[in-house]
């Protein structure tokens, strides 16, 4: 008759990379304490049957630091599935949005144009509500520079 004994930290943090291929950072910080190890598992085989990306789950535990205590496995991957399939607008779509934001902050637009670059947080914040956050940021804020810029 065996004894079950339970898998060493090292061990488990082995496994999840050779399993799910998760950097080893995040291994290590996954497998640190056994609640967030057994919180990590059982999100894990939710994220697998939903089709998320086990890495891209321990990157979201490891990095934002989420209290497992607050939201069950099952809620948050499914959170993060929903997060990952919500649609994005075109360019074209977003370029006339940032279009009609410029034209309707010509005091914002001038304070650019003086040299305050950090109104382009406010500009891009200003598309972000407009679309309800369907804009992807990063592509906003060129596309408002390059507005900005071409509009001198």
């Amino acid at each position: 008759f065996k004894l079950a004994i339970p898998e060493l930290p090292d061990e488990k943090a082995a496994r999840y990379i050779k399993e799910w291929s998760i950097k080893e950072s995040d291994a290590q910080i996954l497998t640190a304490d056994m609640a967030t190890a057994g919180y990590f598992e059982h999100a894990a085989s939710e994220a697998v049957k939903l089709g998320l990306p086990v890495p891209k789950l321990a990157s979201v535990i490891v990095n934002k630091r989420v209290d497992i205590s607050e939201k069950n496995p099952r809620e948050m991957v499914e959170s993060l599935v929903a997060e990952s399939n919500r649609t994005l607008l075109s360019e074209g779509q977003v370029m006339e949005i940032c279009g009609k934001i410029i034209e309707a902050n010509p005091k914002v637009v001038g304070d650019y144009k003086a040299g305050k670059t950090q109104v382009l947080q406010y500009l891009v914040g200003l598309v972000m509500r407009e679309t309800k956050g369907q804009a992807d940021a990063s592509s906003a804020t060129k596309i408002l520079t390059n507005l900005l810029k071409s509009n001198t």
